[in-house]
């Protein structure tokens, strides 16, 4: 089982779909988590890899789960995005997020902005009008 969980986390990190989905076929938790409280969907939103965190989303894998630093998924995907120049990149983060948020996604970012480095990143959200309207906090301001 151990194994199984911890290739699970890898194939969500790394993008191998088809491994991820195999594993939550033979019984993996799709809330399984490491002993930081990260989750496969933490790992799939950093890649960003669409497709993990679509097969992830059918099957209930939690979408506010936090870590240890308090981090949800959509935090992780946030920081990400941030963090890249590559536009190819930037696209599956915009996806990844959408595909959060519509399935009920927290996006209050207050929590997410109390630690300075994880700040710049919501300063670069607040000033993307694609990502507000992603997020829907333009709705909320």
């Amino acid at each position: 089982k151990e194994q199984m969980e911890s290739g699970f986390l890898y194939a969500c990190g790394y993008g191998a779909s088809e491994a991820a989905e195999f594993l939550l076929d033979r019984g993996v938790d799709p809330g399984t988590h490491n002993d930081r409280g990260q989750t496969g969907l933490h790992w799939a939103m950093y890649g960003p890899h669409v497709d993990v965190v679509r097969i992830l989303l059918r099957h209930g894998a939690p979408v506010n789960a936090r870590d240890a630093m308090e981090s949800t998924a959509l935090h992780w995907g946030l920081q990400g995005w941030a963090m890249t120049s590559d536009a190819r990149e930037r696209e599956g983060y915009y996806e990844v997020v959408e595909l959060l948020v519509s399935a009920g996604a927290d996006v209050d970012l207050t929590r997410f902005e109390r630690e300075q480095r994880r700040r710049r990143a919501v300063e670069k959200v607040r000033a993307d009008a694609r990502m507000l309207d992603v997020l829907r906090l333009r709705q909320r301001d």
